[in-house]
């Protein structure tokens, strides 16, 4: 188990994307999340700071307790895509 400031460090890999890159998640949370949890936050760090925009959706998260680690855990990921409206104002007579 490594430990950062702060939180405890997670490490997954996302195998149909890269199966020898290993990425790494900081989890806030003192007590250890639930593995389904765990991969729904490593899924939006993937999208968020990893080219996971660029993916084909759902895509396979294995976690792993250390970097060179044996697997702990193995996710289907889909991803949910909110609408989200904005609304502008419109002046008078127009």
């Amino acid at each position: 188990m490594v430990r950062r400031s702060g939180g405890r460090i997670w490490f997954y890999s996302v195998p149909e994307q890269c199966e020898k890159s290993r990425y790494w998640y900081v989890s806030p949370w003192v007590r250890t999340p639930s593995h389904m949890f765990l991969a729904e936050c490593c899924a939006e760090d993937y999208h968020g700071n990893h080219d996971g925009r660029k993916c084909d959706w759902p895509l396979v998260f294995v976690l792993f307790d250390t970097e060179d680690g044996p697997e702990i855990a193995r996710f289907t990921v889909e991803l949910e895509i909110l609408p989200a409206f904005n609304a502008t104002g419109i002046p008078d007579g127009g």
